[in-house]
């Protein structure tokens, strides 16, 4: 056996197993009689399943909410409205919405309902500040502000109520979904 059959039956698989898994779809929730207005990047129509537009956002790494409209709602056809942020949740009975379990909002700000916030070191990315939220249990969501906008280091705030994103360009922000 050459070394190049070897690698071609050893290696191949073993990749193949590395991007299946890394293209997996992001979970997201289901969230019955529920609208999210706002933060809409794109809508299209789709037949009258809910999947279909859950699914879409699970698949697009930019969304990180959908608002599933019923048919008959905003026209003949149902809607799908894939969202770069988390908006608040109200209840309606012309949609199904859903988020994704840790959402990252780049862009957004979600001003308010701070119980701490502190410095981060100069090199931190958003990565850092959402993983202090996703490890305390206080936490449901979080900002992110930029280097040089709070001071010179980014600074990290983390909130126990999930206030409404506003877009902003200083600020990353999210949400963790799964408590």
């Amino acid at each position: 056996m050459t070394i190049a059959s070897f690698a071609a039956s050893v290696l191949v698989p073993v990749s193949l197993s590395v991007f299946a898994s890394a293209a997996q779809a992001a979970p997201t929730s289901l969230e019955i009689g529920t609208d999210r207005p706002g933060a809409d990047y794109t809508r299209f129509e789709t037949a009258p399943d809910y999947n279909i537009c859950k699914s879409a956002c699970e698949n697009d790494a930019r969304c990180q909410a959908y608002t599933y409209v019923h048919p008959g709602v905003q026209g003949s056809s149902a809607a799908c409205w894939l969202k770069s942020a988390a908006p608040l949740p109200t209840a309606s009975g012309c949609c199904y919405s859903g988020v994704k379990q840790v959402t990252r909002e780049i862009g957004w700000d979600r001003p308010g309902s701070d119980y701490t916030n502190f410095d981060l070191p100069w090199w931190a990315t958003v990565a850092e500040c959402e993983a202090y939220c996703r490890n305390d249990n206080r936490c449901v969501a979080y900002t992110y502000v930029r280097p040089q906008v709070q001071g010179p280091n980014p600074r990290c705030w983390l909130k126990n109520r999930m206030p409404a994103p506003t877009p902003n360009s200083c600020c990353d922000s999210g949400t963790v979904n799964w408590r």
